[in-house]
């Protein structure tokens, strides 16, 4: 499940992002508006938020995570107002004004301009990347990216936590140089429009899927991981869909499940991949994180369940 975007007003002589940022982390309190309400029981762990200034200043400072879901708010005793637990994540490098908002048609129904008066709207993922653009700010991985590298940690052992082949295809040996950590590096970040994060742990978003490509020269492996889903929202039954999937549906990429996470991946020697390779293996990844839920397919091969439709 793709993580949600949001914008949180704040009067910054009440609390400014700069408060929030000196305390590491609060509580968003004092909502009693039922569809500001509605957006903040909405909030799910990771989620992004955009940190705008209200009535002083009027623009987009900083962007926030959610690091804890709706509980009931502890300034009241009335149980129908909630609040979420929030943190800093990173300052804008511009802000950005309510004023350039209103003006670019690229944001005309943007919540901030349709819903001036809520404090807390859901933001689309087109907007949030474009805003955070005119305000030269990288958008940040959410915390379950330390769980990819936690997962990734080791790349020795990528056949003990995803199990299957690690053996690579060694076509084209004859005519190509081996592949390395900076070329096939390279080669990804052709493929995108950004990339972030260190050599041996980049990260990029696709149709707002997330993928890394996580390596270890000295183990000769590298692996390319695409977000999918937390394991507590999935229904348990879809584990059996996902295990039949992996051998009717899927060339190279599988669905895996680790530090409670469902990924698509795609493991390979990193001497021995080739360009193709890698960049099949990107596709394969991508389209097995936008397919979970409906087709579960790699989009590269199907064999077809025998007995049973797609799900």
């Amino acid at each position: 499940m793709a993580r949600a975007y949001w914008l949180m007003k704040s009067e910054p002589f009440k609390y400014a992002w700069d408060e929030l940022v000196k305390d590491g982390k609060t509580y968003w309190d004092g909502i009693r508006n039922y569809e500001a309400r509605n957006n903040l029981a909405a909030m799910k762990k990771g989620d992004l938020a955009f940190y705008y200034h209200s009535n002083e200043g009027k623009e987009i400072v900083g962007i926030a995570e959610v690091v804890g879901e709706a509980y009931p708010d502890p300034t009241t005793e009335d149980p129908r107002w909630v609040v979420v637990d929030i943190a800093p994540v990173v300052p804008f490098t511009i802000p950005v004004t309510l004023t350039q908002v209103k003006e670019d048609p690229n944001l005309a129904e943007m919540g901030l301009v349709r819903r001036g008066r809520l404090s807390v709207v859901p933001v689309t993922a087109e907007e949030f990347r474009y805003v955070a653009k005119l305000g030269k700010t990288k958008i940040p991985a959410a915390s379950k990216s330390a769980a990819v590298l936690s997962t990734s940690a080791g790349c020795a052992n990528f056949g003990s936590v995803f199990g299957g082949s690690e053996s690579g295809s060694a076509e084209g040996l004859m005519t190509q140089a081996p592949m390395t950590q900076a070329r096939m590096e390279q080669i990804f970040g052709d493929q995108v429009d950004a990339i972030e994060g260190p050599s041996g742990a980049i990260r990029t978003i696709v149709d707002e899927v997330e993928i890394y490509l996580i390596s270890d020269p000295t183990s000769d492996r590298m692996r390319l991981l695409a977000w999918v889903a937390d394991v507590n929202r999935v229904d348990p039954r879809i584990v059996n869909v996902l295990l039949q999937a992996n051998f009717y549906r899927t060339l190279d990429a599988r669905y895996a499940v680790s530090e409670g996470i469902v990924f698509s991946a795609y493991l390979h020697p990193i001497s021995t991949l080739s360009r193709e390779e890698l960049i099949s293996g990107f596709d394969q990844v991508l389209a097995l994180a936008k397919n979970f839920g409906t087709t579960y397919s790699s989009g590269k091969l199907d064999f077809g369940i025998p007995g049973a439709g797609a799900r």
